[in-house]
């Protein structure tokens, strides 16, 4: 097999600067140097202007510190950029973009057409144009900013390019086509980071295995899709002797910090000097074992660290790639967890989605047939500053198949929002039917090629859950389970015991529930006691029916 080569063995930055084509897509590889051929020693950086815009603040800042003689922050120098003449490139979040163009653009003012001051505009991680469309608004911004300088471009009053980069293009491959990009495809040539190995199997056992070699001193990193399991995680590992000091939490949610930050502040501050560490460094520092993260990290940074073990609750086939493609400094074994809770996206009524978009061609018609004046008589105004739009397009976000274009200032329909949605949910129907039925993912997903990849059995040794139980605070009868079968036990249990009202009722149908795990002779106590704060549940399972 011949080794895989780097981003520029195939493509050089004279090629990118002598180029006829406005827009140009580049896919290629995770780690085989897209950002090198942007920011490298002899990259695209040393020889124009350039803006970069990425879905994540961590590669905002780490651009900015690899390249501080040639990289401006942009989100920094805000307000006092003179777009006008000015001789640095710049880098910024997709959500600055947003953020400029809502404060500074206006469109009969073409001195605010920023992107007319670079020779290029970096698109990188191009495929959360829409896999980031179902929460942040800033996406649909992005691709109106590069229709906005393709128009331009027609008009022949700018000679600004657009690079799109990205390993993971399948999202926004029905935009390129719409765009007329010049398409470099560069996947099958280049690098990928991989692990050498992929388990596939239940959470409870991912769980174990994460506890396990964590405690024996690896480093292990583990992906949540929800993080209604993260608390209970790190409850667990340290129950069974993972030093809470060695614990690192990752993620954006407000509310888990806050939970930390009041029943784990150990765990806080040491995830604090994780994340600042990991910015600076790209390293994750030795003192780590067990860090719990999510969608904060799956793209746009860079972790040179060597990591024993990955576990993956994502079954979108896009994030398990961007994910393993993190880690710089390689990856022992992956662990995909096929029973993992996943976003689903529901499409609303036929009637909603008429109401929607009839809406937004009223809409549209009144802002036709209104007279906006401008405020003291300016020469140039935003029309979405005036007081009557802001209220309006404020009202309007409440509809999602609805977004107002600050650079054509007309509502339009979310077709960002509805393309990703479908592609989203062919392709985790596609994923989840592959692990169910233990098919070989190399079939299903090129990048799999190569990698060796275990289903973990499903028959395992029968056990007690006597201990786990015991320390959620509850009483247990005869318990014998095998480990498969008992996530959802253990999981309505816990829940039982937070005296959850919706577990309680739910017990009422006992014989309902426990159906559902393909157990026979099942024995449910006639009813549940509380006695001094302490639930008594007597489950009883023949050991000859656990298979």
């Amino acid at each position: 097999m011949s080794k895989k080569r780097r981003l520029m063995d195939f493509i050089s930055v004279e090629e990118l600067i002598e180029s006829p084509h406005n827009i140009i897509a580049i896919w290629a590889g995770t780690g085989s140097g897209k950002t090198t051929l942007i920011e490298g020693a002899d990259g695209l950086l040393t020889q124009a202007k350039v803006d970069i815009c990425t879905s994540r603040k961590a590669k905002v800042k780490e651009s900015t510190v690899n390249n501080n003689q040639l990289l401006n922050h942009m989100d920094e120098l805000g307000a006092t950029i003179t777009w006008k003449g000015n001789s640095f490139s710049v880098v910024h979040t997709n959500a600055h973009i947003q953020k400029y163009i809502q404060e500074y653009y206006i469109r009969t003012n073409e001195e605010t057409y920023f992107w007319r001051c670079f020779d290029f505009i970096v698109i990188d991680e191009a495929h959360s144009i829409c896999g980031d469309a179902t929460f942040a608004d800033c996406t649909f911004t992005v691709k109106s900013l590069i229709e906005a300088i393709l128009e331009d471009q027609k008009a022949k009053k700018t000679s600004t390019k657009i690079i799109l980069m990205t390993a993971t293009p399948e999202p926004i491959e029905w935009l390129v086509e719409k765009w007329g990009a010049k398409v470099y495809d560069f996947r099958t040539q280049t690098s990928y980071v991989k692990p050498k190995s992929i388990d596939i199997g239940t959470r409870l056992l991912a769980e174990h295995e994460a506890i396990r070699r964590a405690k024996e001193g690896q480093t292990v990193v583990y992906y949540f899709t929800h993080l209604d399991r993260l608390i209970p995680l790190i409850e667990t590992a340290i129950e069974e002797g993972v030093d809470a000091k060695q614990i690192a939490v990752s993620v954006a949610d407000p509310k888990t910090i806050e939970r930390l930050q009041t029943n784990y502040p150990s765990i806080y501050d040491a995830s604090k000097s994780f994340e600042e560490i990991l910015s600076q460094n790209e390293t994750i520092d030795a003192r780590f074992k067990l860090v719990l993260t999510n969608g904060k990290n799956k793209e746009a940074i860079n972790i040179r660290s060597h990591v024993d073990w990955v576990g993956i609750e994502s079954h979108y086939f896009v994030d398990i790639i961007q994910m393993l493609g993190r880690f710089r400094g390689g990856i022992d074994t992956a662990f995909l967890i096929k029973d993992a809770n996943q976003f689903r996206y529901l499409r609303e009524s036929d009637f909603d989605r008429k109401l929607q978009l009839g809406m937004l061609s009223n809409a549209n018609q009144l802002i036709k047939e209104t007279s906006f004046s401008p405020p003291n008589d300016a020469t140039f105004f935003a029309l979405h500053k005036h007081e009557d739009m802001k209220k309006c397009i404020e009202e309007m976000k409440a509809f999602s198949l609805i977004k107002y274009n600050y650079l054509t200032e007309q509502f339009e329909r979310n077709d960002l929002l509805l393309a990703f949605r479908k592609h989203y949910m062919r392709h985790l129907a596609i994923m989840e039917d592959a692990l169910e039925k233990e098919k070989e993912l190399a079939s299903v997903y090129p990048y799999f090629n190569g990698i060796n990849i275990r289903y973990q059995s499903q028959s395992m040794t029968p056990c007690s859950i006597e201990s786990t139980l015991l320390g959620m605070g509850v009483t247990v009868g005869k318990t014998e389970f095998n480990y498969e079968k008992l996530v959802e036990v253990t999981d309505t249990l816990r829940k039982l015991y937070l005296k959850s009202n919706e577990a309680k009722k739910q017990f009422k149908y006992a014989n309902k529930i426990f159906s559902h795990f393909n157990l026979k002779c099942i024995q449910i106590g006639h009813k549940t006691i509380k006695e001094k704060g302490r639930y008594r549940i007597d489950l009883l399972v023949s050991k000859d029916e656990v298979a």
